[in-house]
């Protein structure tokens, strides 16, 4: 029997209220093309920070789970899916469950002279299923990959061959265009939306964005007003405005933080006023260049809400639920650094109770075990702080993030702490 992620939300009173100036906004998470192993964050706090200021009439659709249904896409990863099932299925037998990651186990029952004390031949039958689940699965984001570039016939993923294909390439070579129709076409009552928002995240998901973009505006026209947001927008704010075409099929263009901006655009889509409005580009009145809006709007991380993520099937995805508890990167020494060009503040982060809080939250709600903090990296201080909390609280919790070695992390001690706690995966990141 399928085992679904219970979603147990309790309705605020004040949820009920809607301000008549208020349209319906339809947000939009963009197909990946591979899979993602991850939940979306963006749009979950979006939706988050509209609810809390009583915007009611947003919807959320998951074009990236639909994508995934379609044609030999569709079977792949149904077939990816079943595969993945069956080895958690197999590792999580009681028999083969651990306490602590392998590799701490393997130190702790490892002699003086560096012969095993008694290790359990079903624990490395464990992680030999783990090991081979993550081999199969880069064989199969490859397999993807090159399905994807014979359909599109992209062989170099940049900006301008992404420009190109949506706005040069002829229309009968578009099997994209198709696949893009085949998603707008699942999404009932499309035209009731005055504004569409797109999340475009990842490289991969504008060319999608600016696909679905050009679409839909010549489908409705000037009746809808398009938003694209996210840090690639931020990154390419610059060639995008550059862009003719572009003018053709989007009217805002959000950098940075789009929570302000996005309550905003929605209160003012029928008064037609969008002057002053924080973090962004808008497309003024003659069609050929966008204004942008100097005032800037930066949520601090103590101000982060519990991300919702009504609109999302979480059985789609990993069990890890993202989290974001800070601004910037506290070591902000990097040659290759972005955060100066899009982010123009210090780096801060949350405190360890509100930290605590949102994790408690999330479980509460969906009913969760694992999360990942998608912070670009985690200092070892508020990792240590995190721990002993966790461990206080009881919350019984696994969680990975990224990391950057520091001599704390050779500290058997504090490494014990972290394990503890519960954090069971890192990302390493080589800084120079």
């Amino acid at each position: 029997m399928k085992k679904s992620i219970r979603v147990i939300k309790k309705m605020n009173p004040q949820d009920t209220v809607k301000n008549n100036d208020d349209v319906n906004c339809l947000l939009i998470w963009p197909p990946l093309i591979i899979e993602n192993t991850i939940m979306p964050l963006s749009i979950p706090s979006l939706l988050a920070y509209l609810k809390k200021h009583h915007i009611n009439t947003t919807e959320v659709f998951d074009a990236n789970s639909f994508y995934k249904q379609l044609g030999l896409f569709g079977l792949l990863f149904r077939i990816h899916k079943g595969y993945k099932s069956f080895v958690r299925r197999i590792y999580k037998r009681p028999n083969l469950k651990a306490k602590l990651p392998f590799n701490i186990y393997v130190n702790d029952n490892i002699g003086k002279r560096g012969q095993p004390k008694n290790l359990n031949k079903q624990r490395l039958f464990s992680q030999f299923i783990v090991d081979y689940k993550r081999f199969t699965e880069r064989m199969f984001l490859k397999l993807i990959s090159y399905i994807v570039r014979r359909e599109l016939g992209i062989r170099e993923w940049s900006f301008s061959s992404m420009m190109q294909y949506v706005f040069e390439t002829p229309l009968n070579n578009k099997n994209i265009e198709k696949k893009s129709w085949a998603i707008l076409k699942s999404i009932s009552h499309i035209n009731k939306f005055r504004l569409i928002g797109i999340s475009v995240v990842y490289p991969a998901q504008l060319l999608f964005a600016l696909v679905i973009a050009k679409e839909l505006k010549r489908k409705y026209g000037e009746e809808i007003y398009i938003v694209l947001g996210g840090p690639q927008i931020s990154e390419h704010v610059n060639m995008l405005i550059q862009n003719q075409h572009i003018y053709q099929c989007v009217d805002f263009l959000v950098c940075n933080d789009g929570e302000e901006a996005l309550l905003e655009i929605i209160r003012r889509v029928n008064r037609k006023d969008f002057a002053g409005i924080p973090n962004t580009y808008h497309k003024d009145s003659s069609m050929t260049s966008y204004r942008k809006y100097e005032k800037i709007f930066h949520m601090n991380p103590e101000c982060f809400l519990v991300p919702d993520f009504s609109g999302f099937d979480l059985c789609q995805y990993t069990n890890d639920i993202p989290i974001l508890v800070s601004r910037g990167c506290f070591w902000g020494r990097c040659n290759f650094c972005t955060y100066p060009l899009l982010y123009n503040c210090r780096y801060c982060i949350a405190s360890i109770d509100r930290t605590v809080g949102i994790l408690n939250e999330l479980k509460k709600n969906y009913g969760a075990h694992s999360y990942f903090f998608v912070d670009d990296a985690l200092p070892p201080q508020f990792m240590r702080k995190l721990a002993i909390e966790l461990i206080k609280s009881g919350l019984n919790i696994k969680w990975g993030c990224s990391i950057i070695l520091d001599n704390e992390f050779a500290d058997h001690d504090f490494c014990y702490t972290l394990a503890k706690s519960g954090l069971s995966h890192v990302s390493i990141g080589f800084e120079s």
